[in-house]
């Protein structure tokens, strides 16, 4: 029996760290089909075309938006349409089952200073399951009241997160 191809992010976890000391450049990494695709990164800010981001408080027409109303009802709606379409993407309207497990947990994180948790969660459907692993960070505090939460995306792995030994 041959081996299980690496995935997509296995391949780029392998890949990218290079990658990213040279500033920039493209890997290529085959999709669980066999194709061959070519995935071009920049690192380096002096590399980013100039570009002018649209101001925030001017309505798509050029009015100013002049009032909390305003914000609320029209321009608000339209920026956060907006990153749904251009940049965060929407949720799938398929129903999906999820399931959560905890992976490891830890109160001795960061030097005692937090609780570190790793979380699997599991994203069934018709068609198919898939994975994603969060890795948390909470300070000890909150596990007497709730805490504010900062999530990012991470494509190399929660091991490249912080070098925490925990």
């Amino acid at each position: 029996m041959s081996p299980k191809p690496a995935s997509v992010s296995e391949q780029l976890g392998l890949l990218l760290p290079d990658v990213a000391r040279r500033g920039g450049g493209s890997v290529q990494v085959h999709l669980p089909s066999g194709a061959p695709i070519e995935l071009v990164y920049n690192f380096l800010e002096e590399n980013v075309p100039a570009c002018e981001l649209p101001d925030p408080l001017l309505l798509p027409g050029g009015e100013p938006v002049a009032d909390a109303e305003t914000w609320l009802k029209r321009q608000r709606p339209h920026l956060l349409e907006a990153f749904r379409r251009d940049i965060f993407g929407r949720t799938p309207h398929t129903h999906f089952k999820m399931q959560f497990g905890q992976l490891s947990k830890s109160n001795q994180a960061l030097g005692g200073q937090a609780i570190r948790k790793e979380i699997r969660v599991s994203f069934k459907t018709g068609r198919g399951e898939r994975e994603m692993e969060i890795l948390i960070y909470l300070p000890l505090s909150a596990s007497e009241k709730p805490v504010p939460v900062f999530l990012g995306l991470n494509f190399l792995g929660n091991h490249t997160v912080h070098p925490d030994p925990e």
